[in-house]
């Protein structure tokens, strides 16, 4: 990442970073939202949400520079409520069937847990699914995630998600090149 970015300012092209940043970019400015703190709210969302229990948080790629912030955001603020929460991060694959059938795997050997939240969009759009496919929401479990898919968007409107956070991408796209 900044090796790329150095290269390509030392050849006079200008750079900026949008969706994912590592602060020490030499970059001429990050466009995006803060994903630490973005996971910090998300986090707080599923402490009001849920008392106590098991609740697992789904991310596709750990180490990602964009979700990675966000699932340590979430930790973060879960650890701070001072619940009785046990969570759990599991990778869950950058396809979405893989997504879909880690999560799936995940519930049916953990049929007690009161929450499912993911970081990335084809994990969100997961969840919802098997919330949906095992009537979750009739055993009280919360759900939530990120971005807006058109699958993830019914499944919200559904009431088989609690959340999804809207990272505005066509902001992310267009503003980086409005600001260049």
């Amino acid at each position: 990442f900044n090796e790329p970015t150095q290269r390509a300012l030392d050849a006079g092209i200008p750079v900026v970073s949008y969706n994912a940043d590592e602060p020490s970019n030499p970059r001429l400015a990050y466009i995006g939202q803060d994903l630490y703190l973005s996971g910090q709210e998300m986090g707080k969302r599923i402490v009001e949400l849920v008392d106590s229990g098991k609740v697992a948080l789904f991310i596709a790629t750990p180490g990602s520079l964009n979700i990675q912030p966000r699932i340590d955001g979430a930790i973060d603020s879960i650890k701070k409520s001072g619940k009785d929460i046990e969570y759990k991060a599991i990778a869950t694959g950058a396809e979405l069937n893989e997504e879909l059938s880690r999560i799936d795997a995940y519930y049916l050997g953990n049929k007690d847990v009161k929450g499912m939240f993911a970081v990335d969009a084809g994990s969100t759009q997961a969840v919802g699914q098997v919330v949906e496919k095992y009537k979750l929401r009739e055993k009280g479990v919360k759900a939530g995630g990120y971005d807006t898919l058109p699958k993830t968007l019914e499944l919200l409107k559904a009431d088989q998600l609690d959340f999804t956070i809207d990272q505005q991408a066509y902001m992310q796209g267009l503003e980086p090149v409005v600001q260049l």
